[in-house]
């Protein structure tokens, strides 16, 4: 068997080495990168003073917040009956017109930008820009908290309102990440349309 000169044999395998190396360098540079990506959308998302509110009402089952959904000793507060109230759907207010104090809509506003946050990651995930483990990292012990009636986080009314909240308005992205996140809604009453 004629294997031909060993010099070309060397090149072919140093070449294919070089290729080797150079798609190790590639990979392991867009792993990089994707990091990257996720570190900087994840302090936007969390630097969000709207986020960070909604946060705060999700960790706490009585605390007080001024207008601004910052910690205050005098300002509005809040437990999670409030928090049930301000993600009440619009088609359980008469003539469908939701009616909402100013702290209820503090509230409201807050977890809409939260959702609406998700919302985008579930995108990027969906459009393979980042992975599941990527938002993991970040997210795991808020959508458990937030989503998972099983957690015993909060009363079981919250977890009620805020899974009607996100089907009622259609947060399909929030509701993939719950299915990814393995959260089960609890029982809700049927969506009038």
């Amino acid at each position: 068997m004629d294997w031909g000169d060993v010099p070309s044999w060397l090149g072919v395998a140093g070449a294919a080495g070089a290729f080797g190396i150079g798609l190790w360098q590639y990979v392991t540079a867009q792993a990089w990168k994707r990091a990257e990506f996720v570190s900087a959308e994840m302090k936007a998302f969390f630097g969000d003073p709207q986020v960070a509110t909604a946060l705060t009402l999700i960790d706490y089952s009585v605390i007080r917040l001024n207008q601004d959904g910052k910690l205050s000793k005098t300002g509005w507060e809040f437990n999670d009956a409030k928090l049930v109230d301000s993600l009440a759907v619009h088609t359980k207010f008469v003539n469908e017109i939701e009616k909402f104090s100013d702290d209820e809509f503090l509230a409201r506003m807050a977890f809409d930008a939260l959702l609406t946050g998700l919302e985008r990651f579930d995108h990027y995930l969906q459009a393979n820009l980042i992975t599941l483990d990527n938002l993991k990292i970040y997210l795991a012990y808020w959508i458990d908290k937030m989503g998972n009636p099983s957690s015993g986080w909060k009363e079981p009314p919250f977890y009620v309102a805020l899974h009607g909240f996100v089907r009622a308005y259609e947060y399909r992205g929030v509701q993939h990440l719950f299915t990814l996140f393995t959260i089960s809604p609890p029982t809700l009453p049927a969506v009038r349309r």
